[in-house]
């Protein structure tokens, strides 16, 4: 009575691999991400790691 999970396992993982690439790339709406830039994105700080942060969400 074993079988049953293994094939479920195996069914479950084909149809991911199938379906993943047909699935939309996770995008920002637009006012989400500009309130996001307003409050996190701070590119004008002197600390090294919020430049670095803001350089990242830059290229996004």
């Amino acid at each position: 009575m074993k079988k049953p999970l293994p094939i479920l396992l195996a069914a479950a993982t084909a149809t991911s691999f199938l379906l993943g690439p047909a699935a939309p790339a996770a995008k920002a709406i637009k006012p989400f991400f500009d309130e996001f830039q307003t409050v996190y994105v701070k590119p004008d700080s002197g600390d090294k790691k919020d430049k670095e942060f803001a350089a990242v969400v830059q290229k996004t």
